[in-house]
């Protein structure tokens, strides 16, 4: 379990949008970036993740009294990442354990009820759903990207923004752990992709043992290394969406990645050096040879044979 103090920055792609009915199972957040934490002395689960519409938020917290009415979690969102949550049109969910989903903007009104987006030229954008167990409470909530709505968050892949979650018992009568709970990042990821580079010698071989760099700022570490196969390729997976420069033995090229991408590097081995070379020599032996042949002293052509008289 991490420290509250702790600031995480999750984000995982999803092929496959998770059914917003409450239900945590393990396949559908399977793909989710998971952070585990306590809560004024409770157990509590943060699930994120995204696919290229919608933003996935799930949460699974202790309680002893599970589905009181107002037991309830909040995001907020710092979309300029200025530490101010409550700017005009930064984003606010809210989920109740009766499945009553809220879309809020801040800074719009003094009263939270007042701050909701069809109430101020907005949408309620998204959706989500609670269930409860003997001893958990469980969350889930979908929400745009990108909604077109001013009052929401405007995420482009790889963005990274601020968020808190804050979660209110019943039973308390309070925000557990104070307000807020848990700060942490969103980063909205990027569906990551096969990318296969073959290397090709001048004569048309593929090249084995050749080590492939591809560099990327969404790479860990800013790269990732390869060696080429038998069949003379480098394989990547998990490389996101992007722009990145590849590279092996001097040659480099910029590819960008948006599906399962094949790059050709052409390169010049040491064999081609060797056998360019050697085919220099023989072409050159062959010019030498032509051009002595083409100057080498002609023999004088000899007299006819005259033949000897006829008898007479």
């Amino acid at each position: 379990m991490a420290a509250l103090d702790e600031v995480p920055e999750l984000g995982a792609w999803t092929e496959s949008a998770p059914t917003i009915d409450g239900v945590i199972g393990d396949s559908e957040w399977q793909s989710a970036a998971k952070f585990s934490t306590v809560v004024a002395n409770r157990t509590l689960e943060l699930y994120v993740m995204n696919d290229a519409s919608n933003l996935y938020l799930a949460v699974k917290i202790a309680d002893p009294n599970p589905g009181e009415g107002s037991d309830c979690v909040r995001f907020e969102f710092d979309s300029d990442n200025d530490g101010d949550f409550s700017e005009r049109g930064e984003d606010a969910l809210q989920l109740y354990s009766t499945d009553d989903f809220h879309d809020y903007a801040s800074g719009l009104a003094s009263t939270v009820s007042a701050s909701e987006d069809e109430r101020n030229g907005g949408r309620r954008d998204g959706t989500g759903a609670a269930s409860n167990s003997s001893s958990y409470n469980f969350f889930e909530i979908s929400h745009p990207l990108n909604s077109g709505d001013d009052l929401d968050i405007h995420i482009h892949f790889n963005d990274v923004i601020g968020a808190r979650l804050i979660v209110y018992d019943q039973s308390t009568g309070s925000w557990l752990g104070g307000y807020p709970a848990l700060k942490f990042q969103v980063k909205a990821s990027a569906r990551k992709l096969r990318v296969t580079v073959v290397v090709i010698d001048l004569l048309g071989s593929r090249v084995q043992g050749a080590n492939v760099r591809v560099q990327g700022p969404d790479l860990p570490g800013g790269q990732v290394e390869s060696t080429t196969n038998s069949a003379g390729e480098a394989v990547f997976e998990q490389v996101p969406v992007g722009t990145y420069d590849i590279s092996t033995d001097g040659t480099t090229r910029t590819a960008q990645v948006l599906q399962n991408t094949t790059v050709t590097l052409n390169v010049t081995t040491t064999m081609n050096l060797v056998l360019l070379g050697g085919g220099g020599v023989v072409l050159l032996i062959i010019v030498v040879a032509a051009v002595y042949m083409m100057r080498r002293p002609k023999p004088a052509p000899s007299a006819p044979e005259i033949p000897p008289p006829p008898p007479s």
